[in-house]
């Protein structure tokens, strides 16, 4: 198990290397009812399997923030993939949401969004990259917070 997130209904979001979870076929990212059940309405648009790379974050409306091993995607409250997000490319690092409903992210080694560098970039609640802010680093961020003020 890589990471455990609770998401709206007081169910959890989980996301491994597993294959089944209660018998039922979910290949790296589940949702459980509150009772520890298989919720069968979120049936995940994209297959993890081993990649034990990423991260989840899950926004407020139900839907989920997903970085798949290689890029970044969203998925609607059913698990289906969210054609209104632009998919972007990136070794993965850490990805937080900021007050704004923007995503802040950052990069395990240089490519895709971040080019040849390291550091931190901001998408848009669209996906779309915000090249106004594209602060580089000398090294891989593995942490991102977002302060209150």
């Amino acid at each position: 198990l890589f990471d455990a997130q609770q998401v709206t209904g007081g169910k959890v979001l989980l996301r491994g290397t597993f294959t089944h979870v209660n018998d039922l076929p979910r290949d790296g990212l589940v949702r459980l009812s509150s009772d520890g059940t298989v919720d069968t309405t979120f049936v995940p648009g994209v297959v993890l399997g081993s990649v034990n790379t990423g991260r989840m974050a899950p926004q407020g409306d139900g839907r989920i923030l997903l970085h798949t091993g290689t890029s970044l995607v969203r998925l609607g409250v059913d698990g289906a993939l969210d054609a209104t997000f632009a998919a972007v490319s990136y070794p993965a690092g850490d990805m937080v949401l900021d007050h704004a409903g923007n995503v802040l992210v950052s990069n395990g080694a240089p490519g895709g969004l971040f080019g040849s560098t390291y550091g931190v970039r901001r998408l848009g609640p669209n996906g779309l990259a915000d090249t106004t802010f594209a602060p580089t680093t000398s090294a891989t961020v593995w942490d991102l917070i977002v302060h209150a003020d």
